[in-house]
């Protein structure tokens, strides 16, 4: 009579039928995959075409999806972020957030490491002031993104001479400095002037996108000194977290008041 002999797994194959782990349903895999990629549409929908509608942590994670793209970098954000001291300890560049870089990996690191250059370079050539613009139109652009965000209220005033050259700006404090002065300090400069464009901007950090009466008044004012120079009050704008608002397109003012791109 045969031997029977006990039942073994075939050479080099190991099975363990208690402890097996069902496979993966590749159907949950493509689900899970799907539903990253609708989180990250969502997300760069709401940061167009005004990223300012992003809070830093939703704007870092923005950032990691291009080094990061099969992952889902909502924590790794957060995490990033308090390890940095925050979103300007990552645009500084500080040893902290040159270490947070590292840990993620060398390829994100160099991708995070640029793009914080990329940041500080921006600053220095355009955020301390470019000294002419190529055009009327890219200075009110850059008085834009020159006021926003700003934590407080204040008032920036941009005057290019007749070569679009910059021989004014000057940041205020509308508490400290209070605009009716400022309106009559404003006006006495402008009457000196030959030929000049006048830009102000006047950011409104937790206020609603449309001007104070003191704001009106103040252009009001301006308006009235350019009427007898060869200065043009070009634009006035209110900015905050929600956008921009150009005063030269609102019926707050008669047509005139300022000049026509």
């Amino acid at each position: 009579m045969e031997e029977t002999k006990p039942f073994a797994p075939e050479d080099g194959v190991l099975q363990d039928i208690e402890n097996t782990e069902p496979a993966a349903d590749p159907a949950d895999a493509e689900e899970t995959e799907e539903t990253h990629k609708n989180h990250r549409r969502r997300l760069r929908r709401r940061a167009s075409p005004w990223p300012g509608a992003l809070d830093s942590q939703r704007l870092m994670e923005l950032m990691l999806f291009e080094p990061m793209p099969r992952c889902d970098t909502s924590d790794t954000a957060k995490e990033f972020l308090e390890k940095c001291g925050g979103m300007a300890g990552f645009v500084d560049g500080t040893p902290e957030a040159l270490q947070a870089m590292a840990e993620l990996g060398e390829s994100t690191a160099v991708y995070l490491e640029a793009l914080s250059l990329l940041c500080r370079r921006y600053e220095d050539e355009e955020l301390n002031g470019p000294r002419e613009f190529p055009s009327l139109i890219y200075a009110r652009q850059w008085l834009r993104h020159a006021s926003w965000p700003s934590p407080t209220p204040c008032v920036t005033v941009l005057m290019l001479d007749a070569s679009l050259k910059v021989h004014f700006l000057k940041t205020y404090d509308p508490e400290a400095d209070s605009l009716a002065a400022l309106a009559r300090s404003l006006s006495a400069y402008v009457s000196t002037l030959q030929s000049s464009y006048l830009y102000l901007s006047f950011s409104h950090p937790k206020g609603v996108l449309a001007p104070s009466r003191a704001e009106v008044e103040l252009l009001r004012t301006l308006s009235d000194a350019c009427l007898h120079t060869d200065t043009f009050l070009a634009e006035a704008m209110i900015v905050n977290a929600d956008g921009v608002r150009f005063l030269s397109a609102t019926p707050l003012f008669p047509a005139g008041t300022f000049l026509q791109f």
